[in-house]
C-alpha cells in the first residue's frame, strides 16, 4: 500500500510541475498560468516529490529507498506524459485524485 502512495505522490508532483508550465497550463485550462499560481504549483510539486521520497525511505533503508524512489519517479512520469499528450484536460482532474490516494494510502499504511 505504501508503494502505491509513493507512486501517487510522485504522479501528483509531476502533474503539478507540468501544470506550472505555460504550455501545459494552456492545454489544460485554455489560459496562461498566473505567476503566483505557478509558484504554488511548483511548491506542490516539490512537496509531492519529497513526500514520495520520504515514503520510500521510511519503508526501507536509504539505499533501497532511493533506488525504489528513482524507479517510481520513472514510472510516474510516463502516465503524466501520456495524459498530457492525449487528454490534457484530464490532468487537473487526475492530479487531485492522485493526492487524495497518496494521503489516504500513507495514513492507512501506518
Amino acid at each position: 500500500m505504501n508503494e502505491l502512495s509513493a507512486f501517487a505522490f510522485a504522479f501528483g508532483a509531476f502533474a503539478s510541475l507540468a501544470l506550472a508550465m505555460n504550455r501545459h497550463h494552456l492545454q489544460a485550462w485554455d489560459r496562461p498560468v498566473h505567476p503566483r499560481e505557478r509558484l504554488v504549483l511548483r511548491a506542490i510539486g516539490g512537496v509531492g516529490s519529497v513526500s514520495s521520497l520520504t515514503v520510500c525511505v521510511t519503508q526501507t533503508s536509504w539505499p533501497v529507498g532511493l533506488v525504489l524512489w528513482m524507479g517510481l519517479l520513472t514510472a510516474a512520469s510516463l502516465p503524466v506524459a501520456l495524459v498530457l499528450t492525449y487528454r490534457p484536460r484530464l490532468v487537473p482532474v487526475l492530479a487531485p485524485a492522485a493526492w487524495l490516494i497518496a494521503v489516504a494510502g500513507s495514513l492507512l499504511g501506518r
